[in-house]
């Protein structure tokens, strides 16, 4: 390390002596006060011991000589401009020349200030944007989407004003969901029917939810698919025919007997009894030789909103819709939104309670919308 030891009239002076020697990496290591032998006669003195580091030293020295470098390479500019001036009228080009440069330099500080500003204003609205649909639980995915939209779309003295983010949100969203027609609603020239099939891994209340669907379709005919040998029967429901299949050797005759009738034809395919693969191998023989074919997947509102993502993901390649159950008592009808916006699925029946035929609805995105932002 190295060492010296700097005076002056003031510590502050001792100190800048310190700076300038060594820079801003010295260290302190003594500071003395003293007055002399005639101290009632002479002003205080001030010593300060200070030292620093070969390398911070050598940065110190190197930067000293860069900015010395450039203050001489700008001095001899001037110099040389100065020079090779005959008149004061050069003189006084020189000078303007520097003014406007400077008056460049404060225009480029001035915008990039103000730009700064707008940044932060911006940012500050879009965090108000952002608190304003957490309140609605909608999920990042979905907030980003709708934020990106409004600082497109917007200004930033719009991106303030509340209420046209509220509106802004609600077109987005409803935007993001999704609404499909059942087949069985349509009216053929041919009167051929349709065949519908709904579809679920595990308890939905899928069957239920036939139910009430086919209960929309005058005439309507139920086949019931199961692997259990034991549980074969013919019956009716609601003056509904209902019979019961094991294999899909089966299931194909049973249809090809019904279409007959020129009645639409309800499939209640459940899964939670065979393995998923078989699900899907059955649903693609029925595409296969049938026409009018429509598959629905079951879901419950009341299950989470990551199991029902990953159960609509998995069967998304074969089916046509989405039919939930349990609405009436879903805390959180967002997870629909969110659910749709990573499954492009249409939704196209709602459950609405327990209640055989009259608790059903057809989807429809006002629904959701009323519920979610409270209209």
């Amino acid at each position: 390390m190295k060492q010296k030891t700097f005076e002056g009239n003031s510590l502050e002076e001792a100190l800048e002596s310190v700076r300038q020697h060594f820079g801003p990496d010295a260290v302190i290591l003594k500071t003395k006060n003293y007055t002399g032998l005639q101290g009632a006669l002479r002003k205080n003195k001030f010593e300060v011991t200070a030292g620093v580091y070969e390398e911070n030293l050598i940065n110190f020295s190197e930067q000293n000589r860069t900015v010395q470098s450039d203050e001489d390479e700008i001095l001899s500019g001037i110099s040389n401009e100065l020079s090779s001036s005959e008149s004061i009228e050069e003189v006084a080009e020189v000078v303007s020349e520097q003014e406007r440069r400077i008056n460049q330099l404060e225009m480029i500080v001035n915008k990039l200030q103000s730009e700064l500003r707008s940044s932060i204003e911006k940012k500050s609205a879009v965090y108000e944007i952002r608190k304003i649909l957490k309140s609605f639980d909608l999920s990042e995915q979905v907030i980003s989407h709708i934020v990106k939209k409004a600082n497109f779309e917007l200004s930033m003295e719009d991106l303030k004003n509340h209420e046209l983010v509220y509106n802004l949100a609600l077109r987005e969203v409803s935007q993001m969901i999704l609404i499909g027609e059942a087949k069985f609603f349509e009216k053929r020239s041919d009167n051929s029917c349709s065949i519908t099939i709904i579809c679920s891994p595990q308890s939905s209340g899928q069957t239920s939810m036939l139910s009430k669907m086919a209960q929309l379709s005058e005439g309507s005919q139920i086949i019931n698919f199961r692997f259990d040998e034991h549980n074969s029967f013919k019956t009716k429901m609601l003056g509904m025919d209902v019979e019961s299949v094991h294999t899909l050797h089966e299931l194909v005759a049973m249809i090809n007997q019904k279409r007959k009738n020129q009645r639409n034809i309800f499939i209640d395919l459940n899964g939670h009894s065979y393995p998923e693969d078989q699900t899907k191998k059955i649903i693609s023989s029925i595409k296969n030789n049938f026409s009018n074919v429509e598959v629905f997947l079951s879901l419950s509102a009341i299950h989470s909103e990551l199991y029902n993502t990953r159960i609509a993901q998995r069967y998304a390649s074969i089916v046509d819709g989405l039919v939930i159950s349990h609405l009436d008592v879903c805390l959180n009808l967002s997870a629909l939104i969110n659910l749709q916006f990573n499954v492009k699925l249409p939704y196209v029946f709602f459950g609405t309670g327990p209640v055989i035929p009259q608790d059903i609805e057809v989807a429809s995105r006002e629904s959701i919308i009323s519920e979610i932002f409270d209209l």
